[in-house]
């Protein structure tokens, strides 16, 4: 059976060509999904189960990435669904145009598919009428009469917008998630996008590229993912259509990874962090936001909603960027401003200094202080006052 199923998989995915011939709604080049990273093989199982459902399907990933290949596929490849694939753009700015969009295109959806957008871009207005659009059983009645197959792409998961998202999926229908992963968790899929950016670019055969080219694209971050990675490839074939180098790529900004050498820990308690600024976006906006909130109740979850992704994926750039981990991170930082507080008040209580640098348990903050510092935070606090007094006496 697996045998069968595999071959059914392979069949459905190796023609590349069929894929790529998607068409993109406003004006946008389109791009396949390809590779075979482990991320990218389980998608394309998801895929041929989702082809053949008809429950409302959470497509979610960061802006880039191929969402909407995902649901042409799932369009296409739907038995006895010969509509039109209706695209709901989450980039409308008056409300009363959303609403008359979004109610023609229900209408237009029979026996096809209505795909909303990034919906968690939206404003708060059309949030607010989407959530009391859905709240209604009636449209899921109509959908479901029209044989329209309800798909919503997030730039977050589920998890981060469950009030939001359930209210619109229905909070005790059944749904199916996907979550497309960033190009950079997949490296091994971006050669394979290259090579195919090159033949569809290329004029009467696909330009050569150097090695050291290939790599410099295969190492970079791609915060803007395979569409950023298209754009790249179109501007670097049609400027250099025989032969592209890694100075060629390079002067398109597409270099390796910075070399964070700096005091990350200094600069976050300072609240300077332009040395970060050509990290992943992502990952800036997470350092911003605990220069500012280190002190209070602190999460990873919490982070990656102030910084627009996931906590798996934030947790990744924390070790790929900085070799180092959310809660470590926070901890020294923590552990460094105690330390500033016992620097300018030596009499500081040890209790006031643990709840006013973040730390919630004095045993915890002890332990950690210790481990940090080689010595107790009453040890520490002990060589400043002597210090204090030799300074008095001077």
């Amino acid at each position: 059976m697996d045998g069968l199923y595999n071959t059914a998989l392979s069949k459905q995915f190796s023609n590349h060509e069929r894929l790529s011939d998607i068409h993109i709604p406003n004006n946008e080049s389109p791009f396949p999904l390809l590779g075979n990273s482990d991320a990218i093989n389980k998608i394309k199982r998801q895929l041929i189960y989702a082809s053949q459902i008809n429950i409302p399907i959470f497509i979610s990933g960061e802006t880039g990435t191929e969402k909407r290949t995902l649901a042409h596929y799932i369009h296409q490849n739907r038995p006895n669904a010969d509509g039109q694939f209706i695209y709901v753009s989450s980039e409308t700015s008056h409300l009363d145009d959303y609403k008359q969009y979004l109610d023609v295109s229900i209408s237009n959806a029979v026996n096809g598919m209505l795909f909303l957008a990034e919906i968690d871009k939206l404003n708060d207005q059309h949030k607010d009428y989407l959530t009391y659009l859905f709240s209604n059983e009636e449209i899921y009645r109509q959908l479901t009469q029209n044989n329209v197959q309800l798909v919503v792409s997030c730039t977050q998961t589920l998890t981060n917008n469950h009030q939001f998202l359930s209210k619109i999926l229905g909070s005790s229908a059944p749904h199916l998630e996907l979550h497309i992963p960033p190009l950079c968790e997949r490296q091994e899929d971006i050669s394979v996008y290259i090579d195919h950016f090159l033949t569809l670019f290329g004029l009467s055969k696909p330009p050569k590229i150097s090695p050291q080219a290939r790599d410099l694209l295969c190492q970079f971050d791609w915060p803007g993912n395979v569409a950023q990675l298209q754009k790249v490839m179109m501007t670097l074939v049609s400027s250099h259509p025989y032969r592209i180098t890694d100075k060629d790529v390079s002067s398109l900004g597409i270099t390796n990874k910075p070399s964070v050498k700096q005091d990350l820990i200094g600069c976050l308690l300072n609240e300077d962090l332009e040395a970060f600024q050509n990290t992943h976006p992502a990952l800036y906006k997470s350092l911003l936001y605990i220069s500012t909130h280190y002190r209070d109740e602190l999460s990873l979850q919490s982070v990656a909603d102030a910084s627009f992704t996931s906590p798996s994926h934030l947790s990744f750039l924390f070790r790929q960027y900085l070799n180092n981990s959310f809660k470590s991170i926070l901890v020294q930082l923590r552990v460094r401003y105690a330390k500033t507080i016992l620097d300018d008040n030596p009499m500081a209580k040890i209790t006031d200094v643990c709840l006013q640098s973040g730390f919630g348990d004095l045993s915890h903050f002890e332990k950690m202080f210790k481990r940090h510092e080689k010595c107790t935070p009453r040890q520490y606090r002990q060589k400043q006052r002597e210090a204090y007094k030799e300074a008095l006496l001077d």
